[in-house]
């Protein structure tokens, strides 16, 4: 963080909002987080707390033979991998993201 700040007042200032949020007021992150992607995200990874500790997705999608794992493998190549696509080209995915050129 302190190698992305302009001045060593602009990163005491950024840790200062890290150990101490400012709640009330809106920016636009908390406005990106009110997304419905965001929130999405965010209903999947609550699923995740449901999964049982020992299933194990890739195993069960590769040698499944149930209906159930070939439905997950049409759904994951019909939906998940063009949503993956879209993303990366509309722009909002970037590998570059902390480095400056």
């Amino acid at each position: 963080m302190l190698f992305r700040a302009e001045s060593i007042g602009q990163a005491a200032h950024i840790l200062r909002l890290m150990l101490i949020p400012d709640v009330l007021s809106s920016t636009t992150v908390t406005a990106s987080l009110q997304s419905h992607q965001a929130w999405s995200a965010l209903a999947v990874g609550l699923l995740v707390v449901l999964v049982p500790a020992s299933f194990v997705m890739g195993p069960y999608l590769e040698g499944g033979q149930q209906r159930t794992a070939a439905a997950l493998r049409v759904g994951y190549a019909a939906i998940a991998a063009p949503v993956a696509a879209v993303l990366v080209a509309a722009g909002t995915f970037s590998p570059f993201l902390y480095f400056r050129f």
